[in-house]
């Protein structure tokens, strides 16, 4: 009976033994303090100095935890950023479509998708801080560098988040390894997102049928960005109009300001909306126009000239129609 109990106190002791030995290995979250600009994964965790494998050994997907502290947000006063820096390499006879993925707890905010045929890598990426780039390279070893803003949701002040990296592939084959750099992971500025701003009219443009209309708009900038080219696009919404020289408009910087114009044929009476966006530098920012379309100038003068005279005439009309009757009930 004694060998039993020291058995069985054996097998309840190794349990409370590995757990201790594995609470002791885990080092605690590291809490990001607004004190420091940048937190990448090297520091976040002490064994990503040399970098994350995705594909290998480590598997599809890496999850690195930190903790905020009290009262962390964006914009009170730092903005979140999420940093990507990224080695991928395919065989060399890879073909599919690939993306590397951050998440701050569930909360995407780093998205690179590449797509891969006949050795050749077309990388294409969105975000607040590059716009829309695409660009294509050599398939056997791609590097790429993306920041982007967090998510508000995906920050949770005070308690224990997770910053996660995956790979996501459709109908893809060939991708040999995925390398998360040591410099990915978080970094703090004071610059706000929405660093282009779009005016445009806010009340509806009145235009006339087969006659021009110009469209207006202005861009500006904050200036928590260094300046960047950016394109202005017009895009008609609906069929009955059209587009009077360039649709699309690009420019090498907003400066202290852009003032243009889009010059718009309406070819059919009607009510239109159409779309003007900037788009290719930081934020997209958009805007939507009313455009009242109705017959042309001499038309309406046209109408209100012949509605006044047929209103006259009918009055006459039955003015004489009564006089008439009248006159006839008072013959015997």
């Amino acid at each position: 009976m004694r060998r039993v109990l020291a058995v069985l106190a054996i097998g309840l002791a190794l349990p409370c033994s590995a757990s201790v030995a594995t609470a002791a290995e885990a080092p605690a979250p590291v809490t990001i303090e607004p004190s420091k600009a940048s937190w990448p994964v090297a520091d976040l965790d002490p064994a990503a100095r040399t970098g994350v494998q995705l594909v290998g050994a480590k598997g599809q997907r890496y999850d690195v935890k930190f903790r905020l502290p009290e009262g962390a947000a964006n914009g009170k006063p730092d903005w979140f950023l999420m940093k990507l820096d990224l080695r991928l390499r395919f065989a060399a006879q890879a073909r599919g479509e690939w993306a590397v993925v951050g998440d701050m707890n569930g909360f995407t905010g780093a998205r690179v998708d590449f797509s891969v045929e006949q050795g050749q890598a077309t990388v294409s990426s969105l975000s607040l801080l590059g716009g829309r780039r695409t660009r294509t390279t050599d398939a056997a070893e791609v590097t790429e560098q993306f920041v982007n803003y967090a998510q508000d949701g995906g920050l949770i002040p005070g308690k224990v988040n997770v910053l996660s990296f995956r790979i996501e592939a459709e109908k893809a084959a060939g991708l040999t390894s995925v390398e998360v750099m040591p410099t990915s992971g978080l970094e703090l500025t004071k610059a706000q997102p929405d660093e282009i701003g779009l005016g445009t009219p806010d009340k509806a443009l009145v235009a006339a049928v087969g006659e021009t209309i110009e469209v207006p708009f202005g861009v500006s900038r904050r200036g928590g960005h260094p300046d960047a080219p950016i394109d202005v696009e017009l895009s008609p919404l609906r069929s009955g109009m059209s587009v009077v020289g360039e649709s699309h408009q690009k420019f090498p910087g907003v400066g202290s300001g852009i003032r243009g114009k889009f010059v718009i044929k309406v070819d059919s009476a009607g009510e239109y909306r159409v779309a003007v966006r900037a788009i290719g530098s930081y934020n997209p920012a958009g805007g939507e126009i009313s455009i009242l379309a109705g017959p042309r100038g001499p038309d309406r003068v046209r109408w209100w000239l012949i509605i006044p005279v047929a209103l006259l005439t009918l009055t006459f009309g039955l003015r004489r129609l009564l006089r008439h009757r009248k006159n006839t009930a008072e013959v015997p």
